[in-house]
């Protein structure tokens, strides 16, 4: 929401570079409020941008939205929203009037009132944990909450959480659950999966009666991940509609027991055979051009190339580390809707013609112009929110080919120009494929084209291409128990070295 009028103040005291930030450079105000008009002219305010929360898979959330629909729950006094190590989470502080004490049963009964709640909201809309708080949550003198500080308070109950159990905590022992559990793992496929769960969650409470959403953060990405895990270890394969029933850790040990005698859903593994998950339709993405297109993209690529090297002062090192055959991926982080046209435009154009982008839904596919220019670029459509299995189908589907693929391993663009952390679609498709992984290093794109801007300001951009990497490197510096998770673990730590080895030569070079 912009502000233009003899209302609006002129600038801040002797502030100039705020007062530049706060204006547009025709006069406009930039309030800092999001909103929307309607056909009648009429504004209705969303909230703030600053409060705005983007989750690991690019979706543009509002606190307030939720914490009203959260709210209203009659157990629940105050509901603060926030993001957390990537996951939606919240402080609540229990209607006192119906819940005078804050015990275990006060926190399942709000988790059964949250689990209500969610269940007529997308994924992405649920809550993957909460904390009890015994205190008003601190406001503004307006009562709105003060988000800041609704962070350090989750830090700090969560801290004195871990303070407060007498030993660390430790999935529960076999010998210690019921006689039907401990039936229930005598079957060799539940007790298969539940190991890999122990090993996943070893630092937590694990227990049958663990919610998979709430108490260990499954969403639609950790489920696309998780069955293929459960496949591998005990040859069930979980289609979608048998997932949207599963609630707790027993209800999946219950279905795998069971798969034989309840026919659950055989579907092919989307990283062997990615066809069997996208239809014709979908697979036509990773088509490659015809002679027509094929014309147009080279075209295309070479007006990008000639805009982006004459409007912007490059610095590149690393470029020769980019093998000229494939296939490999290429893995950059992302800092704006720059990132891309700057990557094509150091690429030859006939590595290009073997490579293919993964572009999230929301942006690079949003209207049919966008659509056409991603079919020029060979741009596969991801969601890895509403659609995670079809979009790791899509990746395979490239790779399975014999193509080149740059994927985006944070999902998202970091505002902040923080290394966010990798989502573990890409671990998924190097442990399958084992292609080498080239990890890229962007610094300057952010600054030069922000969130919200549509014409790039003239600023200096920096791009690292590091040494080509084998799975096998990756699996043996990676950190985690599965082999995706050491991948997307070990990919990580070498992007940030090399964006803090750009940020050094950043600094020689202004020093010098």
């Amino acid at each position: 929401v912009l502000v233009r009028g003899a209302g609006v103040f002129s600038g801040y005291r002797n502030l100039p570079e705020l007062t530049a930030e706060a204006f547009s450079s025709d006069g406009w105000f930039r309030t800092g409020d999001l909103g929307a008009l309607d056909d009648k002219g009429y504004l209705t305010l969303a909230g703030r941008r600053s409060s705005l929360i983007v989750t690991p898979a690019g979706k543009n959330l509002q606190p307030e939205e939720l914490e009203e629909r959260y709210g209203q729950s009659p157990l629940i006094g105050e509901i603060g929203v926030l993001q957390h190590d990537g996951r939606l989470v919240a402080v609540v502080v229990p209607n006192r009037a119906w819940l005078p004490d804050l015990d275990e049963q006060a926190r399942r009964q709000i988790a059964a009132a949250i689990r209500e709640v969610a269940e007529g909201l997308p994924s992405y809309r649920r809550l993957a944990g909460f904390l009890l708080h015994d205190r008003p949550l601190e406001r503004t003198r307006l009562g709105k909450l003060q988000r800041h500080r609704l962070q350090a308070l989750y830090r700090e109950l969560l801290a004195a959480q871990v303070t407060s159990r007498k030993a660390p905590a430790r999935p529960m022992a076999v010998a210690q659950m019921t006689a039907t559990d401990r039936l229930l793992l005598q079957d060799s496929k539940a007790r298969a999966v539940w190991d890999l769960l122990v090993r996943r969650f070893g630092e937590q409470p694990l227990a049958p009666d663990s919610r998979l959403d709430t108490d260990l953060g499954f969403d639609s990405l950790t489920w696309v991940e998780m069955s293929l895990r459960v496949s591998e270890v005990s040859g069930v394969q979980l289609a979608g509609e048998t997932i949207s029933r599963l609630e707790t850790v027993r209800d999946l040990l219950q279905t795998v027991a069971k798969a034989e005698t309840a026919r659950t859903e055989r579907l092919q593994n989307p990283l062997e055979t990615p066809e069997a998950y996208l239809d014709a339709r979908q697979q036509r993405w990773a088509e490659p051009l015809g002679p027509v297109l094929a014309i147009l993209a080279r075209t295309a690529y070479r007006l990008n190339r000639w805009f982006v090297t004459r409007r912007f002062p490059l610095q590149v090192s690393g470029l020769e580390n980019v093998p000229q055959q494939g296939p490999f991926v290429v893995a950059p982080n992302h800092l704006s809707a720059l990132d891309p046209p700057l990557v094509a435009a150091l690429l030859k154009n006939d590595l290009l013609r073997q490579t293919f982008w993964a572009g999230w839904t929301g942006i690079s596919f949003r209207n049919p112009l966008l659509r056409g220019l991603s079919r020029l670029a060979q741009t596969v459509p991801i969601d890895p929110d509403a659609a995670p299995i079809q979009s790791l189908a899509l990746g395979a589907l490239v790779l399975k080919r014999g193509k080149n693929l740059i994927w985006f391993p944070e999902g998202r663009r970091s505002t902040s120009g923080e290394l966010l952390p990798f989502l573990p679609g890409l671990g998924l498709l190097l442990s399958h494929f084992r292609v080498p992984v080239v990890p890229v290093a962007i610094e300057g794109t952010g600054l030069a084209l922000p969130k919200g801007r549509l014409w790039p300001k003239r600023r200096p951009l920096r791009v690292s291409f590091g040494v080509p990497l084998t799975c096998a490197e990756l699996l043996a510096a990676g950190q985690g128990d599965l082999p995706p998770e050491k991948i997307t673990h070990a990919l990580h730590e070498r992007v940030a070295l090399l964006k803090a080895e750009l940020a050094a030569g950043s600094g020689r070079s202004g020093s010098d």
